[in-house]
């Protein structure tokens, strides 16, 4: 773990900042590239991203901090404190999708090119961001006989105490992300409806988060069921609709040839 880069002056840089800051610079760079494929503008693949890192940021942060608000009873400060880490997926996606469909909508854009354009950034953001949860500590996993050991001052140790070994559950995730990313830049090659790759994204990460959370450490304010997390649910819901979504529109697409 590896929390603070450099301190200048009064500022702190974290490394999961960073991190994220990379993950956002890397996957406007993609998308950039895949737009002139698709016919989008770099000044609309710009105002896009931008429009998802706003939301994603405060719909992660809000869906976490209400799933968690025991954590900040006394400090509701504490709620606006992004850099300490604790961002929930699918907040972020559900406010994020919902901002940019009214935007695209406003300015009668295709939403299927942009979905086609920026699905692999998504992947990746997710491959650079878990780097950063590493580095930070966040989003351990469960105790394991074999992982890592987070240093004393880790939300690790302050969770299930000191010389605990977890699993690295932001690693595996992280390289869950590459390959998502990597999946999708070969089914670009064969889909067959307009938005295709966007589906593809939420399919096979909601299959991948319903899986990683049977081993990664959540508090008890998470579970809905017994060892069933929030996100699990949402992980359901979402892969069901995915599939739905791609057979209903790969047949439709079959018919009209």
């Amino acid at each position: 773990m590896f929390r603070i880069l450099f301190q200048l002056g009064g500022i702190t840089i974290t490394t999961y900042g960073v991190m994220l800051a990379t993950a956002f610079i890397a996957g406007i760079i993609v998308a950039e590239r895949r737009g002139i494929r698709y016919g989008v503008s770099k000044d609309t693949v710009g105002n896009l991203s931008l429009l998802i890192l706003l939301g994603a940021i405060a719909g992660s942060r809000a869906f976490y901090v209400f799933t968690h608000l025991s954590d900040y009873s006394g400090e509701w400060q504490r709620a606006f404190y992004v850099w300490e880490g604790g961002l929930t997926f699918y907040g972020g996606v559900i406010l994020a999708f919902l901002i940019c469909l009214i935007w695209i909508k406003r300015r009668r854009l295709s939403f299927g090119k942009l979905a086609d354009t920026v699905a692999p950034s998504l992947a990746l953001g997710i491959g650079i961001g878990r780097i950063g949860c590493f580095l930070n500590g966040c989003c351990f996993g469960k105790p394991s006989n074999f992982g890592v050991v987070f240093p004393p001052d880790s939300p690790c140790a302050w969770e299930l105490g000191v010389g605990v070994r977890v699993h690295p559950t932001q690693l595996y995730s992280s390289l869950a992300g590459f390959c998502i990313f990597g999946i999708l830049l070969l089914l670009g090659k064969r889909k067959k409806f307009s938005g295709e790759l966007l589906a593809w994204f939420f399919l096979l990460y909601s299959l991948w988060r319903f899986s990683i959370d049977f081993i990664r450490y959540y508090s008890p304010s998470a579970y809905i069921f017994p060892n069933i997390t929030n996100n699990q649910v949402v992980s359901a819901v979402v892969f069901i609709l995915s599939v739905v979504i791609i057979i209903q529109r790969r047949k439709k697409s079959v018919r009209k040839r």
